[in-house]
C-alpha cells in the first residue's frame, strides 16, 4: 500500500511539475482519483496513469477532471486499458480540433463506428489516430473519416492500415502526380469547397460515380488506377461500390409505412451518424455483471 501510494504521488507530482499546476488543483485530482477508484473497476494507480497521459497531452487539471469520466467509459466500451483509452482519445480529439469537453462526442463516434462495422473499438481507435492528419491537411471531418473506416472494416481492413489508406485517398484526390492532376481536371470534379476543404464523402463519391458512368469497364478502371494509389484506392473504391448498391427499406413517416430507396453508402453514413450517447450505453452494458446482463435482457423482452 505504501509503495502504491508513493507511485500515485509520483504520477501526480509529474502532472503538477510538467503542467505547472497549483497544489490545490492537483489535490482536486487526487480526490477525484480516489473517488473513481472506490466506485469503479479501475485501481487508483491506473487512474493516476490515465491522468498523467491526459496531462502530458496538454490538458490542464480542469480539463483532465472533465475528460476522465469519458476516458473511463471509452476504456470499458473498448475493453482496453484506461491509459490506452486516454492516449487514443487525446490524439483523435486534438487532431480533429475537439476540446476535453467534447471527449464524449469523440468517444461516441469511435465506438459507434466500431459497432456498425467488423472492427473492435481498440482497432477503430488506432485507425482514427492513423487518419488524424486529414483534418489539418484537407479539412476532412471526423464523421467522414468514420464512414471511410467503417467501409474498410467490412473488408477486414482495420487498425492503422485503414487510417493510413484514408490519408492516402485524400492525398491522391488532391493530385499526387501531374498525370492524376490532369485527369482530375478533365473529369471536371469539384471536390473542395470555397475554403479549399474537401466536401463530404457522400458528395464526392456521388460526383465521381456520375463522371465514371461515362466510361466503360476498362476505361473506368484506368481512370481509377491513374487517380488513386494502391492504398488510397481501397477506401474510395469500396465507397463507390457501396454507393452504387441500392438499398430498399420501409420506414414509418407521418403514421404511414413508406418505402425508402437509398444506397449502402448513405445507409452506412446514417447508421454511423446516429452516435449520440452510444459510448456511455455500451460502457454501461459491458460493466454489468453477468446476472445484471441477464436481468436487462429479460426486462427488454418483457417490455
Amino acid at each position: 500500500i505504501v509503495t502504491m501510494g508513493a507511485q500515485i504521488g509520483h504520477q501526480l507530482e509529474i502532472i503538477r511539475v510538467l503542467s505547472e499546476e497549483s497544489t490545490t488543483a492537483v489535490a482536486a485530482l487526487d480526490k477525484q482519483l480516489f473517488n473513481i477508484a472506490k466506485s469503479g473497476a479501475y485501481g487508483p494507480l491506473q487512474v493516476a496513469e490515465a491522468m498523467k497521459t491526459l496531462s502530458l497531452a496538454g490538458l490542464n487539471a480542469s480539463e483532465v477532471t472533465s475528460a476522465l469520466p469519458r476516458v473511463l467509459q471509452f476504456a470499458t466500451a473498448g475493453t482496453t486499458t484506461i491509459e490506452k483509452a486516454a492516449e487514443v482519445m487525446t490524439g483523435v480529439a486534438t487532431a480533429f480540433g475537439y476540446t476535453a469537453e467534447s471527449f464524449n462526442l469523440v468517444g461516441d463516434i469511435i465506438t459507434k463506428t466500431a459497432a456498425v462495422s467488423k472492427a473492435s473499438v481498440e482497432d477503430m481507435g488506432e485507425a482514427f489516430k492513423a487518419a488524424s492528419t486529414v483534418n489539418t491537411q484537407f479539412g476532412v471531418s471526423i464523421q467522414d473519416v468514420s464512414l471511410l473506416l467503417a467501409a474498410q472494416a467490412n473488408l477486414n481492413i482495420k487498425n492503422a492500415q485503414a487510417g493510413t489508406n484514408v490519408t492516402n485517398m485524400y492525398t491522391d484526390l488532391a493530385g499526387r502526380t501531374k498525370k492524376s492532376r490532369e485527369l482530375l481536371k478533365d473529369l471536371n470534379l469539384e471536390l473542395t469547397d470555397s475554403k479549399g476543404n474537401f466536401k463530404d464523402v457522400v458528395t464526392i463519391v456521388k460526383s465521381l460515380s456520375k463522371e465514371l458512368s461515362k466510361y466503360n469497364g476498362t476505361s473506368r478502371r484506368d481512370v481509377l488506377l491513374t487517380t488513386l494509389s494502391e492504398r488510397g484506392g481501397k477506401p474510395l473504391v469500396e465507397a463507390l461500390r457501396l454507393y452504387e448498391t441500392e438499398v430498399r427499406r420501409f420506414e414509418m413517416t407521418n403514421g404511414q409505412m413508406t418505402e425508402v430507396v437509398t444506397n449502402q453508402l448513405e445507409d452506412l453514413a446514417k447508421r454511423s451518424a446516429d452516435s449520440y450517447g452510444f459510448m456511455a450505453k455500451a460502457a454501461a452494458q459491458l460493466s454489468m455483471t453477468p446476472l445484471k446482463q441477464m436481468e436487462s435482457v429479460v426486462s427488454t423482452f418483457q417490455s
